[in-house]
């Protein structure tokens, strides 16, 4: 958690030196993204979420990130 706290300070510098604001943003959506992905899926471990649209979204997403690795 705390890289992450790095990572946005660095994105943060990366938007004041190009003289953009949409890079801390885009990495601020991305760790939402993958901290809300990580709480559906151990909700689903736990057998309190059992819709079909979140599991299959969740096994497609595993799916993508097994082939980049």
């Amino acid at each position: 958690k705390f890289m992450m706290v790095c990572l946005l300070a660095v994105a943060h510098q990366l938007d004041v030196a190009l003289g953009v604001d949409y890079i801390m943003l885009a990495a601020t959506y991305g760790f939402i993204a993958n901290e809300s992905l990580s709480i559906v899926e151990n909700a689903g471990l736990m057998g309190i979420v059992k819709s079909d649209v979140i599991v299959n979204a969740i096994e497609v997403l595993k799916g993508k990130s097994q082939k980049i690795e």
